[in-house]
């Protein structure tokens, strides 16, 4: 019962950051991968960063507007629709305690089909690797 009502929630909450913001990241329900010129396919690229308090996250330079069409952001823009999502829906990008656990959560990630996996930020918190 909780997983749906999560589900709904999180379904809710996205569509109505990609109402405000145009931009959301890659949500195997609604979009496809695209070809970003990064030498295939791409459903996310992920960049790492510090938040405002200091602490590393990964985060998406790859967002896609309402009509499935994918953007690619510069980190710096991608840092900050992160942000702006992050504020918006409750959703959190993944922490990390080193840099190291960034970046190998990362490469697995991209390794295991990126975006379809699922959601990078979860509604429920995050966890600081």
């Amino acid at each position: 019962m909780a997983n749906s009502f999560q589900d709904m929630l999180a379904q809710v909450l996205a569509s109505r950051t990609q109402q405000q913001f145009g931009l959301s990241p890659f949500d195997p329900k609604k979009n496809v991968p695209q070809d970003f010129g990064l030498g295939g396919m791409s459903t996310e690229y992920v960049s790492t960063d510090q938040d405002d308090k200091g602490n590393l996250l990964n985060y998406p330079t790859i967002w896609f507007s309402p009509d499935g069409t994918g953007n690619m952001l510069s980190p710096e823009d991608g840092l900050q629709q992160a942000a702006a999502y992050e504020y918006a829906t409750g959703k959190k990008f993944p922490r990390f305690n080193s840099i190291g656990n960034a970046d190998t959560f990362a490469q697995h990630r991209s390794a295991m089909e990126g975006g379809m996996l699922g959601p990078l930020a979860t509604l429920f918190g995050s966890r600081n690797w």
